[in-house]
């Protein structure tokens, strides 16, 4: 059994020829060139990168460990054409090298359809000393970091800037799954002033779910009155009467 660096070779094989060693042992070999962060698997695990064979995925967390800059042009070309595993395993390991020209290309991500993407993004960023810029990147930065309070204090802002791109914003806020109940009430509240189609849109489909939750309570609360009647009735002897109405 080879035992540290002399291992790097032929477990590095694994992952260039992983259909010459059945079983899938991929896994295994990347923990290990993990441990070992050696910077001879980092040339050929780039062009693996830059390929759309084989496990990609693996390489790039390898990549990662190593903290080796040469990978980062690499990375950065895995963020538009990776899948999404792919694109978010480059993200956090942009952040283990801590390289900040990745900075630049990792901006977007804040605002990306995937919460894991955002969330990766937020925090590779946060590791490179970024620092929001405007309150639509505070709100965005702030939503994938967790941050109720940080998130809640841009809401004023957001609002008064009455612009397209805010309102995007107040509308992801509102619709967040890491956002409070509370921020995502003041969210909508603060997109009522928006004349946005789409700010309109989820005001308006906020309101209409308002209206069916206080129907069924209103239902709900109905039934348990006519429970409690009836339940004082059986009480008092009123059981026969109770009978007779229900079978009219």
């Amino acid at each position: 059994v080879q035992i540290g660096p002399p291992a790097v070779e032929p477990v590095l094989d694994v992952l260039l020829h992983p259909h010459n060693y059945p079983g899938y042992p991929a896994e295994g070999a990347k923990h290990v060139l993990c441990a070992l962060k050696d910077p001879r698997v980092v040339d050929p695990l780039i062009t693996l990168v830059q390929s759309d064979r084989g496990y990609r995925e693996f390489a790039v967390q390898v990549l990662g460990a190593t903290g080796d800059s040469r990978a980062v042009p690499a990375l950065l070309g895995t963020l538009t054409k990776g899948d999404r595993d792919v694109r978010n395993a480059s993200i956090k390991a942009l952040g283990q090298i801590g390289d900040p020209q990745a900075i630049p290309a990792l901006v977007p991500y804040l605002y990306d359809k995937e919460w894991s993407t955002k969330i990766a993004a937020a925090n590779t960023l946060d590791l490179l000393g970024w620092g929001p810029g405007d309150e639509q990147e505070r709100a965005a930065f702030a939503m994938a970091k967790g941050d109720q309070a940080g998130t809640a204090k841009t809401i004023g802002a957001l609002e008064a800037s009455a612009t397209p791109e805010s309102a995007a914003v107040l509308i992801e806020m509102a619709r967040s799954p890491l956002a409070s109940a509370e921020v995502r009430q003041q969210a909508v509240q603060a997109l009522r002033s928006s004349w946005d189609p789409a700010a309109i849109a989820l005001v308006e489909e906020h309101d209409n779910a308002k209206s069916v939750r206080i129907a069924r309570w209103k239902r709900a609360g109905l039934w348990t009155l006519a429970g409690v009647g009836i339940a004082i009735l059986l009480q008092f002897g009123g059981g026969g009467r109770i009978k007779s109405i229900l079978v009219a």
